[in-house]
């Protein structure tokens, strides 16, 4: 693609753009989809792949989570808070 700016310069520039098919998320923990819904206020629509993307901070402090399946969509999470739950196994998120 190439830029022009107001003085008439102009630069070559490459644009990457990644498509994104929306995926529902099933099989959630429910403890796990209850604060999801709540974090990213969408009570009752249908959670998808899409929205796990935007998140980059994530602190679930409910006990009753166990599991974190699901969370692999969330690509762009930079800081993962599980105070106080009983999750054993993090291999959902070595990808």
């Amino acid at each position: 693609m190439t830029v022009i700016d107001d003085a008439g310069l102009t630069k070559v520039v490459t644009v990457l753009v990644t498509v994104v098919v929306p995926e529902l998320l099933v099989n959630l923990d429910p403890n796990l989809e209850a604060a999801l819904r709540v974090i990213l206020r969408k009570p009752a629509v249908a959670l998808n792949n899409v929205d796990l993307i935007s998140l980059t901070e994530l602190h679930l402090t409910d006990p009753a989570i166990s599991n974190l399946s699901g969370l692999e969509w969330a690509t762009n999470l930079t800081v993962l808070s599980v105070t106080a739950n009983t999750i054993s196994n993090l291999n959902v998120l070595t990808n």
